[in-house]
Order: structure tokens, then sequence, then C-alpha cells
């Protein structure tokens, strides 16, 4: 969060995605109860983000990240919607 602070909202975004992506990744090995809850705030904290920022270039740039997000097998195993 300090990164989009500073105004760097793709970079903020795109290590967001990042964790996001390992902890779903995590998934296929525990179960849901154990990473759900930090799924869903890195999830949080990607909207959070989302909505500092001001420059068209980083709106679209999260939309496209968000359509890739939402089309992945893993997030769709583990009924991220």
């Amino acid at each position: 969060m300090q990164r989009a602070g500073q105004g760097h909202i793709r970079l903020a975004f795109s290590e967001l995605e990042l964790l996001y992506r390992k902890l779903l990744d995590l998934f296929e090995f525990q179960g849901e109860c154990e990473i759900s809850d930090e799924a869903e705030y890195c999830l949080d904290l990607m909207s959070e983000v989302a909505s500092k920022n001001m420059l068209q270039i980083d709106k679209e740039y999260i939309f496209k990240r968000c359509l890739v997000l939402s089309d992945l097998e893993d997030g769709k195993d583990y009924c991220a919607d």
C-alpha cells in the first residue's frame, strides 16, 4: 500500500496480483479455510489500490489485469469471483 500511496499504482497492483496468484498456488496443497481469508484480504487490498488511481493508463492496466485474474482456472477452482 505504500507504493500506491506514492503514486505507483501499477506497481502496487502487480505486487498484490503476484501475491494473490501465489495464494492460489498454495490452495492446491492446503485447505480453503487456511488461505481463503488471506486471498480475500489480498483482493480487498487490490480493490483499495484500484480506488486510488487517477490516471487513465492506470485504470486501463488494472481493468486488463482484472480480466486476466477473473479467467484463472485456479481462482475458479477456489470459487473466487
